[in-house]
């Protein structure tokens, strides 16, 4: 498996366009991932087994926006995120560590991991919204 940790790399951006809209970016890298495992398992019981199933890694980019106003003598503000914004397909999590053949076709694999493999997709993209009423 290797002696690499998880890692995570982040970087955002926020543009006020003036006092009453602002504008916010995220980007995020994730690498090192893991399958989950568990010592009890009769495949990882030899010295010399493959280790936990390194995931493949990805990036995702979120987009926000906020429009402040005043409503009824009261300051508010409305929110609009978007998650994922560009609906990027990832494994977030696998609960098995099937490792790909040597000699695995494409049509066996996605993004190198062994098809075979319970594993949870990320979610594409999604978005919410909020209201908010400061008094």
């Amino acid at each position: 498996m290797g002696d690499a940790a998880q890692t995570v790399a982040n970087l955002g951006v926020d543009y006020r366009l003036n006092r009453a809209v602002s504008f916010d970016l995220g980007a995020r890298y994730v690498d090192n991932l893991y399958a989950d495992y568990s010592i009890n398992n009769s495949d990882f019981l030899s010295a010399d087994n493959d280790g936990a199933l390194q995931l493949p890694s990805y990036s995702l980019v979120d987009l926000g926006t906020t429009v402040r106003f005043s409503l009824f003598d009261t300051d508010a503000s409305f929110r609009l995120n978007v998650n994922n914004l560009f609906d990027t397909v990832h494994i977030a999590e696998s609960n098995s560590n099937i490792h790909a053949a040597d000699d695995a076709t494409e049509d066996q694999l996605w993004n190198g991991v062994d098809k075979r493999n319970f594993v949870w997709f990320g979610f594409g993209r999604t978005w919410n919204a909020s209201l908010r009423f400061n008094f």
